[in-house]
């Protein structure tokens, strides 16, 4: 793993900003109202390779997306987040053993769902009830 590739995933672990070169993470808060009527507050961390979000985290859940930019670069730096795996064969990634366009993603890394579990959104609509929410942004 390269060196940039470790610090920023650091950083997006950690919640902390950073920038080198391409590769930079953000981190900012969202409000969410849950359906139980409740708000809260999440800190949401993004890692962008550039300028585009290729990895978002929350409290549970990670979001991946290639944005159509399938290079060895983008499969790099998802690599170096803990529970995300890909490979290719034959000109097609594999994320976490199944096969994957490149297209926006949930992933459940907590250990209490199973770390890195691919959930497809039919799968993720049959989550437990207390998961639903909506985003707000904070302004």
């Amino acid at each position: 793993m390269r060196k940039i590739t470790a610090d920023a995933i650091e950083a997006l672990r950690m919640g902390r900003n950073f920038k080198r070169g391409n590769t930079e993470v953000k981190v900012w808060n969202t409000r969410v109202k849950f359906t139980t009527r409740s708000d809260a507050v999440i800190r949401r961390r993004g890692l962008f390779l550039h300028g585009s979000l290729i990895a978002e985290m929350t409290q549970q859940i990670l979001y991946l997306h290639t944005h159509g930019c399938m290079t060895a670069l983008t499969k790099e730096r998802l690599n170096g987040i803990p529970s995300v795996n890909i490979v290719q064969k034959n000109k097609v990634w594999f994320l976490n053993g199944e096969e994957w366009d490149g297209g926006h993603i949930k992933l459940l890394y907590s250990d209490r769902f199973g770390i890195g579990k691919n959930f497809k959104e039919e799968q993720w609509e049959e989550m437990p009830h207390h998961l639903s929410f909506t985003w707000k942004e904070v302004s």
